[in-house]
């Protein structure tokens, strides 16, 4: 299996990194795009509006997209793992 990593320099704007993955995407006929968007915390608003920005300009891009929206949790460091997902999916709904 072959994947493209598509980066840019720390502390670039994370939506601008999206738009290329999902650019790049297109250019090269790739039919499966992951965006990492690691270490977000629910309870930084600044971070879950950048979160919010990735998915309009994904959905922008890509009419349709996102397909599919997998948040991963560590069980073991978060604080209230029950009530964390749903501090995601709502703003991203």
């Amino acid at each position: 299996m072959k994947a493209d990593l598509i980066k840019h320099s720390k502390g670039s704007d994370p939506s601008a990194v999206a738009f290329d993955s999902v650019h790049a995407a297109k250019a090269r006929n790739v039919d499966l795009v992951f965006i990492d968007t690691a270490g977000r915390l629910h309870t930084k608003v600044n971070l879950m509006e950048e979160l919010k920005k990735i998915k309009r300009i994904i959905a922008r891009e890509y009419p349709g997209a996102p397909h599919e929206i997998l948040l991963v949790l560590d069980a073991t460091t978060a604080r209230m793992p029950s009530r964390r997902p749903n501090s995601f999916t709502k703003p991203l709904a």
